[in-house]
């Protein structure tokens, strides 16, 4: 990391954000202690593009998150990585399908709409050119607001991307926190008396 973790916030903002942070994750992300506890601001902005991608699109949100683990990968986030399979744990997407979608494989998971999806991030993530014949698959099977929106969801992907590169954010351990959360929230099996 190139700077070091603010472990407590000043301010009530912040402090709030700690605790959502740890309610939500299990723990406190780096983000929080790296980045916006210098740039408090920036908490604002980003609050805003985390309620666009989980509730201000159309696009359900198992194909937001496939797109956003599919950038993060052609972009070597790592901590992205983490966080995105934390959320895919929620989800209930299975490890075999993130990992394909993080090698940019296919997968029989996905659904025609979230191959087409992940295969426009690929070529994004990549900065290559579409074709016109790139684009037909992808217009018939997504409305020009869909479309608008994997946009989006790809450069907010990028976002968060840059920062946690640049920062060198390492995983936070999150999924490992989400898989264990998990398996605490599921009922006891009952016991079976003969």
């Amino acid at each position: 990391m190139i700077v070091t973790p603010i472990e407590r916030p000043n301010g009530i903002r912040l402090r709030i954000a700690w605790l959502y942070s740890r309610a939500y994750f299990g723990k406190v992300i780096l983000p929080m202690k790296l980045v916006y506890a210098r740039v408090p601001a920036a908490l604002t902005m980003v609050t805003k593009m985390h309620t666009l991608l989980h509730r201000g699109l159309s696009l359900d949100a198992r194909l937001v998150l496939l797109v956003q683990m599919r950038v993060a990968a052609e972009n070597g986030c790592a901590f992205c990585m983490d966080i995105g399979r934390a959320l895919a744990v929620r989800l209930k997407i299975a490890d075999d399908t993130l990992n394909a979608v993080a090698q940019g494989a296919p997968h029989a998971s996905l659904s025609p709409r979230e191959a087409l999806a992940v295969g426009l991030a690929t070529r994004v993530a990549r900065k290559q050119p579409l074709s016109t014949e790139d684009w037909a698959p992808l217009k018939a099977a997504f409305t020009e607001k869909e479309i608008v929106e994997l946009t989006l969801v790809m450069a907010i992907e990028a976002f968060f991307n840059t920062i946690t590169h640049t920062l060198e954010i390492p995983p936070d351990g999150l999924c490992i926190l989400a898989k264990g959360r998990s398996k605490q929230a599921r009922p006891a099996a009952p016991e079976l008396h003969s």
